[in-house]
């Protein structure tokens, strides 16, 4: 009876979410528009020999030029590894370090101090600790990555155990549930919680490997725009702002349409 009260119940949001969802894929193009009007004035009033503020037309020379040497799609390639690995990753630690502090409510609040001192750490400060105990590569940027993007999961996973239904609760003592299919029905109601987590910490955790890449001079994007900075090539360093730029809505667009998929199946079951 109450399992099937709590389906229902399920069933019930997701429509109302799937409703709400409506035209939001029009939104994000829309927002692009201010943008493109500001790039339109600058190519139009801007000064073709300006050295610190290039016109846009210069930006994609530049990405033409960085694609012509084979080092643009080489470079995107390896941020996007770093990333993707990073993420998988977290999304692993997170999840499971969440629901276990979730599930032992005197251990997560007793850690509370040691969480908050630890998810504050500023990723710039954590790169050159990094470095010097893992050495400039891959591994490091992976290991920067992932501490710096794992806390929205866990603390979000954490959240969604805490304040789970009370009717599901009871459902699973009730019958008995434990091992893997108690942690699979706990997994599956705090589905919406964890994609929270995984939505917040993407934009972060591409910011933190373009960041690594950028202090470490690590293959990747954020490599280029070191190199062009100080090759004084303000037009490549603007080429490069905007294809990361472009990473970032690629990632917001794929993480969103994920969550939005993943919740119009099973939809919420925490409420």
């Amino acid at each position: 009876m109450t399992l099937q009260t709590a389906n229902t119940h399920s069933v019930m949001i997701r429509k109302s979410r799937h409703k709400s969802n409506d035209g939001k894929g029009v939104a994000p193009l829309v927002g692009l528009l201010p943008l493109a009007a500001l790039l339109l004035i600058w190519q139009v009033f801007g000064n073709p020999h300006s050295v610190f503020f290039p016109q846009p037309n210069r930006w994609f020379a530049a990405i033409d030029s960085l694609r012509q040497q084979g080092m643009l799609w080489s470079s995107i390639l390896a941020t996007a590894s770093t990333f993707i690995q990073s993420m998988i990753v977290a999304t692993l630690i997170g999840t499971a370090l969440g629901m276990a502090l979730g599930s032992i409510q005197w251990g997560g609040r007793a850690l509370d101090p040691l969480l908050d001192f630890l998810r504050n750490l500023p990723a710039a400060a954590l790169v050159p600790a990094a470095a010097i105990v893992l050495g400039t590569n891959t591994k490091m940027a992976l290991v920067i990555v992932v501490f710096s993007s794992v806390w929205p999961i866990l603390l979000n996973t954490r959240s969604a155990i805490l304040n789970l239904s009370p009717v599901l609760s009871s459902s699973i003592t009730n019958l008995g549930l434990g091992g893997f299919r108690r942690s699979s029905v706990m997994i599956g109601s705090a589905l919406p919680g964890i994609l929270l987590g995984v939505r917040v910490a993407a934009p972060l955790a591409l910011i933190v490997t373009l960041l690594a890449e950028f202090i470490t001079n690590l293959p990747g994007v954020g490599a280029l725009i070191l190199s062009a900075q100080q090759n004084f090539n303000s037009a490549e360093v603007y080429a490069l702002l905007l294809v990361a730029g472009v990473l970032a809505l690629v990632v917001n667009s794929i993480v969103s349409a994920i969550e939005a998929s993943v919740l119009h199946r099973h939809g919420p079951t925490t409420s």
